[in-house]
């Protein structure tokens, strides 16, 4: 279960950083062509992508440097809330590609935040 759940992180995490990026270089080119992006201001998209890197690098790095683990179930309760409004935002605007996107992220921090909660915490 433990190199499941660190497998699950990686793709997650790097899945959001990637994400993160791409929307920071891409914001104005994206925000023509998705209409969740062009209704909100770009402010709070960048006001989440600070929330879900911050979180994202917390699925990875407490466990790397065996420095206070248990900081990683936190972070993907955070990164799960995170990416629960990102997707309702998306489902809001009918933009459902991307809504299926988050959504994925989203269960799967829940999975991590349950897994390391309660069937595999780091000691």
């Amino acid at each position: 279960m433990n190199i499941f759940l660190w497998v699950i992180q990686a793709l997650v995490a790097f899945q959001s950083i990637s994400g993160v990026i791409w929307r920071h270089n891409n914001y104005d080119q994206a925000a023509q062509s998705v209409a969740s992006l062009k209704a909100l201001p770009e402010s709070l998209w960048s006001t989440l992508g600070v929330f879900e890197l911050v979180f994202a690098l917390g699925l990875i790095l407490p466990g790397i440097l065996k420095m206070n683990p248990k900081l990683t179930p936190v972070a993907a309760t955070g990164l799960a809330v995170v990416l629960l409004i990102e997707t309702g935002i998306h489902v809001t605007f009918g933009v459902y590609a991307a809504a299926a996107f988050t959504a994925w992220a989203m269960i799967a921090s829940g999975f991590i935040a349950y897994g390391r909660f309660v069937l595999r915490p780091h000691k």
